[in-house]
């Protein structure tokens, strides 16, 4: 019964990792709402909980080393409900949507941090490898959920598809109740000056550590274009409208929640190829997005997105906290979230930098990336060396 209740307290705070982004389906009402105000001020809406989590996930894990991880995520959670919940009543002015789009990102990079840290202290060995999925599983469960309800909501009143983040309090009190508080190494009297800098830290952590959040940053980017692009895609191929392009990111997700409750049996048939097979999932893909014009195939492309960023997300920090010691893991964790944020903002300014053009052009170049990355890692056989580095300090 006690794994049972780490369980929903751990699962219920994933339900908030992609949260940032639930207002999306509104955009629209809401650029009429504010006819004078830019529409790429209005999205900012959507870009700056990456901005606030990115922010977060450099100082998160070091908090984590002196506060107990359940205490820190209830500041997250709470952080979600005020930055969620404020538009609902005062909603007259952008500056307030920035400013609570902002609040709900710094909420998003405390839980999204903390989720497979506590995972790693409360889970040992394939207990750990199924909980990361069904982590992963959840963060889509969320997002879809609160997507779906924000559209609805918000479908007469624009400002009622707030009402998504009353969920937050809900799992609010199921942290509170459900997980227990989790110890914090104490600090030996003794040897207080023999305390480690952070850079110090960073500089001891396994190098496989660095590659993961490398290849992560790389993957979130080319993935953020997927999604920013896909309606171009569509419109350029003239298949649909924007609702074809909703119901493909819909069907992705899907692909990703399904991926996560079954992590645990893939990462049994094959746990030391996952990676390459997370970047192979991902160019067929992008290449199948790219090259065809049929719905069916549009629909396996949109799934293949789905399946390949579940195995990478599940397996990152799955893998980290095997690679790296108590003091490190904190910091560890912190370094995928930061990688995954700055992959996300970065992504439209990078593919600007060399002139990308929106659409096809974006698929046909990150399907080409990402064929490469999957290539060397195939080459290198990153995922195998991943896993015997996490073998020998086991061991040791």
């Amino acid at each position: 019964m006690s794994k049972l209740r780490v369980r929903v307290g751990i699962l219920s705070i994933a339900l908030l990792s992609m949260c940032g982004i639930v207002i999306t389906p509104v955009f629209s009402e809401i650029i009429q709402a504010f006819p004078k105000v830019p529409a790429t001020t209005v999205q900012m809406i959507g870009s700056l909980p990456s901005l606030g989590q990115l922010i977060i996930s450099l100082i998160v894990g070091r908090l984590a080393m002196s506060i107990p991880k359940k205490r820190l995520a209830l500041i997250g959670v709470i952080a979600v409900i005020v930055g969620g919940i404020v538009p609902i009543f005062w909603h007259s002015q952008i500056i307030v949507l920035l400013v609570c789009a902002f609040i709900v990102g710094i909420g998003v990079g405390f839980v999204s941090t903390l989720t497979p840290m506590l995972i790693s202290i409360f889970f040992k060995g394939e207990a750990r490898a199924s909980m990361m999925g069904f982590n992963t599983a959840f963060n889509s469960l969320g997002a879809v959920l609160m997507m779906s309800a924000a559209g609805i909501l918000g479908s007469k009143m624009w400002f009622h598809s707030y009402y998504v983040f009353l969920l937050a309090v809900l799992v609010f009190f199921l942290v509170l109740f459900m997980l227990p508080l989790d110890k914090v190494e104490k600090v030996d009297t003794n040897s207080i000056q023999k305390k480690v800098s952070t850079i110090d830290v960073l500089k001891q952590m396994n190098k496989y550590v660095f590659a993961i959040a490398g290849l992560v940053f790389l993957t979130i980017l080319f993935y953020t274009a997927f999604s920013n692009n896909l309606s171009i895609l569509i419109s350029q191929k003239q298949v649909g409208g924007t609702s074809l392009a909703g119901i493909l990111s819909s069907f992705g997700t899907l692909g990703g929640m399904i991926t996560g409750f079954l992590m645990a049996y893939i990462r049994k048939i094959a746990h030391k190829h996952l990676l390459e097979m997370s970047a192979l999932l991902l160019t067929a893909s992008y290449f199948v997005m790219f090259l065809s014009n049929s719905i069916p195939f549009l629909f396996i492309g949109a799934y293949l997105s789905g399946m390949g960023m579940c195995i990478a997300m599940a397996t990152a920090p799955y893998e980290i906290p095997i690679l790296t010691n108590e003091e490190q893991n904190s910091l560890g964790m912190s370094l995928f979230i930061f990688s995954n944020a700055l992959g996300g903002i970065v992504s439209p300014i990078i593919l600007g930098w060399f002139n990308v053009t929106a659409g096809l052009q974006t698929f046909l170049v990150i399907g080409i990336a990402m064929l490469v990355i999957a290539l060397v890692m195939i080459f290198f056989n990153f995922s195998k060396k991943v896993s015997n580095q996490g073998s020998v300090k086991t061991s040791n």
